[in-house]
C-alpha cells in the first residue's frame, strides 16, 4: 500500500532548502537526481480514469516500470492507494498481452476490448533523498520539477512528496509532514499528477474547435452579427477552458483572475447579443449560470487583490507597525481559503461541466439561440453587424449620459453603478473593434482611466468595510486605526474630485468623436 504526503509548492524551492531544514531525529541521506518520463494510458472513452486507475509507463534512464494504480483515499495531503509495479522490456511495453498478470487482468477487465493510447506525458526532473532515523529507512523525499503535456498544452508543477518506506509509520508521516510544512511555502496537493493531467487534457478537448470557430466569422461591418458574436464569445469560452486547470491544479491567482475575466467578458456580450439577435430567454439562463461563477470566482480573486495591496501598503513601515495588521491579513486570508474551497469544489463539481458543456456547445453551434427573423412581406430585417452598431453602442453611452443629473454630487452607490456602466460600454466598443475606425481606441482609454478611478473609490470603500470589521475585534490596535483613516481620506478625495475626474466622458468632444466614428460604418 502506497502511503504518501503530497505538497504544491507556492514559492520555488531549491535542494538546498530542503537540505538545510532540520528534520532532528530524522536525517537525510545525499540526494539522487532523476529525469522521469511517464506515459499515461487509457481509452479514448477514458475507462481507466472513469474508475479512478491509473496505468502508467515510466522511463527513468533505459529502464521501463509498468505501473497499475488503484482507486484510494485522500484525507488532506495524504494519498493512499495500493499499487502493482513490474520492471518491462522495451519489446514488452506495446503488448498488454504479455504485461505481468496482476497488472494485464485487472486492465482487460475495466477496458474490455477498447485499445489503450497514451493520453498524457509527465516530464520529471527528481531530486530525491532518503530519509533515515537510527539507520534504518523510514521514507523518502521527493522534490519535483516539471511539466503536464497533452499535445501542445503544457501545464507546470513543482511540488514534494513524502513517501513511506522501510519500517515507517503514518505517525512518523505526520511528523515529517509537520516539519517541511512549517519550514517551506507548502500547500496540500489533493490530486495525483496523472488526475491533474486529466483534468488539463479534458478542457483541451474542446480547444481546437473554439479556435476554428474564433476565425470563423469576423466581427466585421458586413458580417452576419448573430455569427460574428459567436466568433467572439468562442475566444472569451476557450480563454475560460485554458485557465480552468490553472484555476484548480496551478498558480491558481492567475488561473482564478483569467477565469473572471472570461466570465465577466462573456456575460456582457451575451447581454449585448440578447438586445439584438439572440433570444432573450436563452442569453438569461446562460448568463445566470456565468453570474454564479463570477461570484465564486469574485471572491477569491478580490481577497487575492485586497491582500497584495495590504502587503505593498504594509512593507512600508517599520516592523513594529507591521504587527499591527496581523489581525486584519489574518481575517481576509481566513475568507479567501473558505472561498477558494468553495470554488474548487464547484469547480470540479458535475453542475460546473455540464454547465461549461452547454455554453461551449451554444457558442460552437451556427444559429443556436438566434431569434426567428419577421415573416411580414416586403420586411428586412437588422441582421448584419453594421445595421446594429450604432444604436447598440449609442445605447449603452446613453446609459452613461442619465448620470450627468447627479454627477456633482452623486453617492458611493450610484458611482459604483456608473463604473458597470462604463465598463458596459468600453466592453461594447471592444466587441465591435474589428468594425469600427481607429478613432475608437482613444475613446477606450478614456474610458478605462475612467474605469480605473471609479474602481479605486470602490476598492476603498470596501477596505473600510473590512478594517472595521477587523477593528470591531481590536478597538484599540494604533496600526489599523492609522489604516482606517488613510483610507477615509483616500474614499473622500476620490468620491470628492469624481465629477472633475468623469466629466470629459459627459462632454461634447467625447459624444463628437464617438458619433463620427459610428458614421463611419
Amino acid at each position: 500500500m502506497e502511503q504518501e504526503a503530497k505538497y504544491r509548492a507556492t514559492q520555488p524551492i531549491r535542494p538546498k532548502q530542503l537540505e538545510a531544514v532540520n528534520i532532528a531525529p530524522f536525517s537525510l541521506s545525499e540526494r539522487v537526481t532523476v529525469e522521469i518520463r511517464d506515459s499515461i494510458l487509457d481509452t479514448a472513452s477514458r475507462q481507466l480514469n472513469q474508475q479512478r486507475y491509473t496505468l502508467r509507463i515510466r522511463r527513468i534512464d533505459q529502464q521501463l516500470w509498468l505501473t497499475l494504480k488503484l482507486p484510494g483515499k485522500v484525507e488532506g495531503a495524504v494519498h493512499q492507494r495500493q499499487e502493482f509495479e513490474h520492471e518491462i522490456t522495451p519489446n514488452v511495453r506495446d503488448h498488454p498481452e504479455l504485461w505481468p498478470s496482476e497488472i494485464r487482468e485487472p486492465v482487460q477487465a475495466l477496458i474490455g476490448d477498447e485499445p489503450l493510447l497514451p493520453m498524457l506525458t509527465v516530464r520529471n526532473r527528481r531530486r530525491l533523498w532518503r530519509i533515515e532515523r537510527d539507520g534504518e529507512e523510514i521514507a523518502e523525499l521527493a522534490l519535483d520539477r516539471g511539466s503536464l503535456i497533452s499535445g501542445e498544452r503544457s501545464l507546470p508543477f513543482h511540488e514534494i512528496e513524502i513517501e513511506l518506506k522501510g519500517v515507517g509509520t503514518a505517525a512518523d508521516l505526520a511528523v515529517l509532514a509537520s516539519i517541511y510544512t512549517t519550514a517551506l511555502p507548502l500547500e496540500p496537493e489533493t490530486r495525483s499528477k496523472s488526475q491533474r493531467g486529466m483534468l488539463l487534457l479534458n478542457h483541451a478537448e474542446d480547444q481546437d474547435q473554439l479556435k476554428q470557430a474564433v476565425e470563423r466569422t469576423p466581427m466585421e461591418a458586413g458580417n452576419n452579427l448573430a455569427e460574428a458574436g459567436r466568433a467572439i464569445l468562442a475566444k472569451h469560452v476557450l480563454k475560460l477552458h485554458k485557465a480552468w486547470p490553472i484555476a484548480v491544479i496551478g498558480d491558481d491567482s492567475e488561473g482564478v483572475h483569467q477565469m473572471r475575466v472570461a466570465t465577466r467578458r462573456l456575460r456582457t456580450i451575451l447581454a449585448i447579443l440578447g438586445e439584438t439577435l439572440y433570444e432573450p430567454e436563452i442569453v438569461a439562463k446562460l448568463r445566470r449560470g456565468l453570474r454564479q461563477w463570477a461570484s465564486m470566482l469574485g471572491a477569491v480573486r478580490d481577497a487575492d487583490v485586497f491582500l497584495g495591496k495590504l502587503e505593498e501598503h504594509r512593507a512600508t513601515l517599520e516592523k513594529a507597525e507591521q504587527a499591527g495588521y496581523e489581525p486584519l491579513i489574518a481575517a481576509i486570508s481566513q475568507q479567501r481559503d473558505a472561498a477558494r474551497v468553495e470554488l474548487l469544489g464547484f469547480l470540479e463539481s458535475r453542475k460546473a461541466s455540464k454547465f461549461a458543456q452547454r455554453l461551449t456547445d451554444f457558442v460552437l453551434t451556427a444559429g443556436a439561440g438566434v431569434r426567428e427573423a419577421e415573416t411580414d412581406e416586403g420586411r428586412v430585417e437588422r441582421s448584419l453587424v453594421r445595421h446594429w452598431v450604432g444604436s447598440t453602442v449609442w445605447s449603452h453611452y446613453e446609459r452613461i449620459r442619465a448620470y450627468d443629473v447627479i454627477l456633482n454630487d452623486a453617492p458611493v452607490e450610484s458611482l459604483h453603478r456608473l463604473r458597470i456602466e462604463i465598463k458596459h460600454l468600453r466592453y461594447t466598443l471592444e466587441l465591435f473593434s474589428a468594425a469600427l475606425a481607429d478613432e475608437h481606441e482613444s475613446l477606450l482609454e478614456q474610458l478605462v482611466t475612467a474605469q480605473d478611478y471609479l474602481g479605486d473609490l470602490q476598492d476603498a470603500e470596501v477596505a473600510l468595510g473590512l478594517v472595521s470589521e477587523a477593528l470591531a475585534e481590536n478597538p484599540d490596535n494604533s496600526a489599523l486605526l492609522a489604516y482606517q483613516a488613510a483610507k477615509q481620506h483616500e474614499h473622500d478625495q476620490l468620491q470628492l474630485n469624481a465629477p472633475k475626474a468623469l466629466r470629459p466622458l459627459f462632454d461634447l468632444p467625447f459624444r463628437r468623436r464617438l458619433a463620427s466614428i459610428l458614421s463611419k460604418l
